[in-house]
């Protein structure tokens, strides 16, 4: 059978459509899957922005069962369905053992025989997640987005988070926006921080308090004001907020990193003299995802118009660009459509 995809050539800074003749047998353990929608993530970017030699692009997705193996029990033809960003290595003791659950070395989508951005994709049935059939395509392309809110939140929970503490977001790019509605749906006075001013706006439209970076830098009747702290910037553009991030908790405050950092550099002086309590989002465990289906599936169809862009798969270079240049909040593909043969 024929299987296409879309392959990120650092080389030549584009994607380049590719086709393959691959047997169609399918593993009796595996469920071939049509990709509908895939989010441009920041972790994809941030390897084109490296120049990475064999990037994985493309974890953030939604598809349709098309066929299922023989021991497959949990999924059935038509079925919407996502997945972990990472599955099964199929070379350690335990996916030799038929045990693709404990896989020790897990591997992350996006190298050519495990691409979302193509035709279809087999994988193992432990590696996937029930969602609700009636949320569109795009809603449920989100729930990868919410499922790193909802990390952050864990991890947060995890060094001390009480239900009274105030909480401040720094970057409203989509993982920021996600953690600060984690900590609002869950109760939390939270305030959101950013300098691009569309961004701002679309945070605002959907009901959250922010403010601008400039404001929070200049008023330093904010230092010291939060009991939580989350930064959710990263270093894909310049330095990201973390050194600005242990300004703003109170003694004894939390922080939670979240965003991707090449090399993140922690002022010790000041996070042992305020006794700060420090946490990254890092391992991303399945039963929180799956808490983060039942929490978010009536929540986050409010969501989808404001927050996505979507792109024909013909487009694929565009969206990747404005992803890097942030023209839009979340940008989606199109890769294949449910009538697709």
């Amino acid at each position: 059978m024929i299987k296409w995809l879309y392959s990120y050539q650092p080389d030549k800074e584009k994607f380049l459509y590719l086709e393959e003749n691959i047997s169609d047998e399918l593993n009796e353990h595996k469920v071939r899957i049509r990709p509908i929608r895939v989010g441009v993530c920041g972790s994809d970017t941030k390897q084109i922005l490296e120049k990475v030699d064999q990037p994985k692009i493309g974890h953030e997705w939604v598809g349709i069962v098309l066929e299922t193996g023989s021991k497959v029990s949990q999924f059935s033809k038509g079925e919407k369905v996502i997945s972990l960003a990472h599955t099964a290595c199929e070379s350690c003791k335990h996916c030799l053992a038929g045990s693709f659950k404990d896989c020790l070395s897990p591997q992350l989508l996006g190298e050519k025989s495990k691409s979302v951005l193509s035709s279809h994709i087999d994988l193992y049935e432990c590696d996937l997640l029930k969602v609700p059939q009636e949320l569109s395509f795009d809603d449920i392309c989100l729930f990868e987005v919410a499922f790193i809110g909802d990390s952050a939140y864990e991890r947060a929970h995890s060094i001390g988070l009480k239900e009274s503490d105030e909480c401040l977001v720094f970057g409203a790019g989509p993982i920021g926006i996600f953690t600060a509605l984690a900590l609002k749906h869950r109760g939390h006075k939270v305030s959101l921080v950013e300098k691009k001013k569309s961004r701002l706006e679309t945070a605002k439209n959907i009901g959250l308090n922010c403010l601008s970076l400039a404001e929070v830098i200049i008023d330093s009747t904010y230092h010291n004001k939060f009991d939580a702290v989350f930064d959710c910037t990263g270093d894909n553009e310049g330095n990201g907020a973390i050194k600005m991030i242990p300004f703003y908790p109170k003694v004894k405050g939390k922080v939670v990193i979240v965003g991707k950092y090449q090399n993140a550099q922690l002022n010790e002086l000041i996070y042992s003299g305020k006794a700060l309590r420090v946490t990254w989002v890092s391992h991303h465990e399945k039963e929180v995802f799956e808490n983060t289906i039942k929490f978010w599936s009536k929540l986050i169809p409010q969501y989808s118009d404001q927050l996505i862009t979507l792109y024909d798969k013909s487009q694929i270079d565009q969206a990747f660009r404005d992803a890097i240049d942030r023209v839009h909040l979340k940008n989606m593909i199109k890769v294949n459509s449910h009538e697709d043969s």
